[in-house]
């Protein structure tokens, strides 16, 4: 897994983004029809949880942590924020990563993050990062560009075939690769069309 890091950062070494989207989808690891499980009254085998952080200009995913089980959207953003070399970026993200100590991590690393704030009784949210989240951003609804990335990773990866979890996470960093050299190679064929 840290050569397929080191490929991807390769891969995005002269990647400068500005504003960036982070986003959990899951994915099924286990390839058993949920029908047929249902029918038969099998108990449901967990989904994997991937999060990313996507560039929103290039739609190139920048990291990635998988979880064999579902968790909290915060533990994957932790990890990924703890790893982030870029600075001076704008990150995006929705109610999920509402969290003061996110703010802090991603303020620390030089990084600003925005997520909304969660329904509350309260009138004014703890945390001095949450509350410059609660007027909306205007460039909020470039967030949705993780989403499409998500979709079109689902579309390829219908479900992790490997059986160790070690295996599936290096497998799911394969596919990521492999979708941040095709994006790469649609923009260079875009450039010399040009």
């Amino acid at each position: 897994l840290q050569t397929i890091r080191k490929l991807l950062d390769f891969s995005l070494m002269n990647e400068k983004p500005s504003l960036m989207a982070i986003d959990a989808t899951g994915i099924d690891s286990w390839r058993r029809s949920r029908h047929y499980q249902k029918r038969v009254g099998i108990e449901k085998m967990p989904y994997a949880k991937l999060d990313i952080i996507v560039d929103t200009k290039t739609k190139m995913i920048h990291d990635f942590v998988l979880r064999i089980k579902p968790r909290h959207d915060t533990l994957g953003a932790k990890s990924i924020f703890q790893r982030m070399k870029i600075k001076n970026v704008k990150i995006l993200a929705d109610k999920g990563y509402d969290s003061e100590k996110l703010h802090k991590l991603a303020f620390e690393k030089g990084n600003n993050l925005y997520a909304p704030v969660r329904k509350s009784s309260r009138k004014k949210p703890k945390g001095k990062f949450r509350r410059k989240c609660v007027e909306k951003d205007l460039e909020y609804n470039m967030r949705n560009i993780v989403e499409s990335v998500n979709h079109s990773l689902k579309s390829v990866v219908t479900s992790l075939r490997s059986k160790k979890h070690y295996m599936k996470k290096r497998e799911m960093g394969w596919h990521i690769l492999i979708y941040n050299l095709e994006r790469m190679e649609r923009i260079i064929q875009i450039i010399l069309w040009l």
